[in-house]
C-alpha cells in the first residue's frame, strides 16, 4: 500500500474517531471505499489509541 494512501486513510480515520464512529464501522466504511487497500481492522483500532493519547502526526513511525 502507497504511504500516501496510509496518511489518507489515517486522516477519515481520525475524523470519524472524533465523531464518535465506533471500529468495526470505520472498518467497513474503509473497506466499501478502499476495497482491498483497506487498512486491517486492528491497525485501525491501533490508530485510533494512538490519536486518542495525542497523536498528531500520521506518517507511520520509523
Amino acid at each position: 500500500m502507497s504511504q500516501n494512501l496510509n496518511v489518507e486513510q489515517c486522516c477519515v480515520i481520525r475524523y470519524w474517531m472524533r465523531e464518535d464512529v465506533k471500529v468495526a464501522e470505520i472498518h467497513q466504511k474503509l473497506v466499501d471505499i478502499y476495497g482491498a487497500n483497506a487498512l486491517g481492522f486492528i491497525t485501525i483500532k491501533r490508530w485510533i489509541e494512538l490519536f486518542k493519547t495525542g497523536r498528531e502526526s500520521f506518517q507511520d513511525d520509523p
